[in-house]
């Protein structure tokens, strides 16, 4: 933010203050995660494919086959 500091009569010193960077928190990386997700699975159905499950097992018959 920048603000005019007055330093005698007719002197004045323009200043750029910027904030503290914050640590990442807990709350704030569960968000980003949520958001993440919900841009995944909306990003898949856009595409049609089911990114829950996009390891498939294969279907294998255990009985055998009759002839």
């Amino acid at each position: 933010m920048k603000h005019i500091v007055k330093l005698d009569k007719g002197k004045y010193i323009h200043l750029d203050s910027y904030g503290e960077r914050k640590e990442l928190s807990l709350g704030t990386a569960f968000v980003w995660s949520i958001a993440i997700g919900i841009a995944t699975i909306t990003t898949g159905a856009m595409l049609g494919t089911d990114v829950t499950k996009l390891i498939q097992m294969p279907n294998h018959s255990t009985q055998p086959l009759k002839p």
